[in-house]
């Protein structure tokens, strides 16, 4: 079972800026695509362990390269982490044409989840 947590938007370099406290624009269809990807990782051939987790989808347009998927631990040390690289490989063949409309050079979006 998988417990959402949060969406961050850690980068959003030329992108068009927004008023308020959080001046990067969100994505809410390429929030759901992960989301929905996040969901099967129980069902993938060899599961994730239980544990906290935090995936990042990085759009480097700078490079002209597809979206990187990245592992982030910024966990406390008390936190029981689950296995990163189980994670990617169970998400990378899933995300691996992931796209966003949002322009600029470099869009991070960070996906704070539980796996249960």
């Amino acid at each position: 079972m998988i417990r959402r947590g949060r969406v961050a938007v850690l980068r959003c370099d030329g992108a068009p800026q927004q008023a308020g406290p959080f001046p990067c624009p969100r994505d809410e269809a390429l929030e759901a695509t992960v989301w929905a990807a996040i969901d099967t990782l129980p069902a993938c051939a060899t599961p994730p362990s239980a544990g906290a987790a935090d995936v990042v989808v990085d759009f480097d347009r700078t490079a002209g390269a597809a979206a990187v998927l990245r592992s982030r631990d910024t966990f406390r040390d008390e936190v029981v982490r689950s296995d990163g690289e189980a994670i990617l490989l169970c998400l990378g063949p899933v995300l691996a044409a992931v796209s966003t409309p949002i322009t600029g050079e470099r869009l991070m979006f960070s996906f704070r989840f539980e796996v249960r």
